[in-house]
């Protein structure tokens, strides 16, 4: 089955994140909404290159919808066997939001620009 892949660092990464984000009066974001968000496969992808201490690397962002509407962005390495690996989620910005609703316009054939 095509799954994320969550292992003990990106796990402990997302509980760390959601740490702060509790310490900021801030909604966490759990683990059952980035899988949800990927079954549901309401999302759009954008590859970003960065450098790391190996080198360049790419990561690919999912920028989507859970199916409680939520917009959320979900940066991921990509294994070798081609799964995506959560690295960090954060709530989607307005320009990532506006990356979502023009890609569903261009999935449903509809070429109209406003928003």
């Amino acid at each position: 089955m095509d799954t994320l892949h969550w292992d003990h660092g990106n796990l402990e990464h997302l509980d760390a994140r959601n740490a702060a984000r509790r310490a900021a009066g801030e909604r966490e974001i759990t683990r059952e909404e980035i899988d949800a968000l990927y079954d549901f496969a309401d999302y759009t992808t954008r590859d970003v290159e960065y450098l790391t201490r190996d080198g360049w690397e790419i990561q690919t962002r999912l920028i989507g919808r859970t199916p409680g509407e939520r917009f959320l962005t979900v940066a991921c390495d990509i294994l070798d066997d081609g799964r995506f690996r959560p690295v960090t989620v954060w709530v989607s910005s307005e320009s990532e939001q506006r990356r979502y609703w023009q890609w569903k316009r261009n999935e449903k054939g509809d070429d109209d620009d406003d928003e």
